[in-house]
């Protein structure tokens, strides 16, 4: 079994067409070969291989525009992440009618929506700090942040000390939460 998991991941590795890459790297993840292995055999990061495999639900339209040269490997990256096939056209043609670099494609397909990335609004800095500093009222040795972007929000809380000091300021995460339940 580990002599056809290492020929495939050289198939991979040896194929320098990123469209066949990207099939090769679908085959492979059928077959049990977890995309990690596979980055980094290729000496590459997990989410590049996301955006490989990506690659393949792109109309063939799409995936011609890349071989014509009309655009670029970063284009189809962005464009994939679209999920109806209608948008990724429509950006395709923008790319080409107004000749859009892929910086601003990325940008273009952010604006038509992955999800609900449609409106430009922030929280307000008050709410910001309010969630920041729910967790520290809770306790002192609770330290937390907020980061928030297009795409996401994280609230990161940190809390110093060994297993018995940590384990008693979950406790007490824990029982806030459920009161706001």
């Amino acid at each position: 079994m580990r002599v056809a998991i290492d020929s495939i991941l050289q198939s991979i590795l040896d194929e320098s067409d990123p469209i066949i890459q990207s099939q090769l790297i679908v085959n492979a993840v059928k077959e049990g070969i977890r995309p990690v292995q596979i980055a980094k055999k290729l000496n590459k990061t997990a989410s590049h291989i996301s955006h490989l495999i990506r690659l393949q639900k792109l109309p063939p339209v799409i995936i011609n525009g890349f071989y014509d040269k009309t655009i670029s490997l970063g284009h189809l990256f962005h464009i994939s992440r679209l999920t109806k096939e209608a948008d990724m056209i429509s950006v395709f043609e923008k790319v080409l009618s107004k000749n859009i670099p892929t910086n601003k494609t990325e940008q273009l397909v952010s604006s038509i929506g992955i999800g609900e990335l449609n409106d430009d609004k922030k929280i307000t800095k008050e709410i910001h700090d309010q969630i920041e500093d729910y967790f520290s009222k809770i306790d002192k040795q609770i330290s937390s942040s907020l980061h928030q972007t297009r795409r996401m929000a994280r609230i990161e809380i940190t809390i110093k000390g060994g297993y018995a000091k940590t384990n008693k300021v979950l406790e007490k995460i824990k029982n806030e939460l459920q009161k706001d339940l």
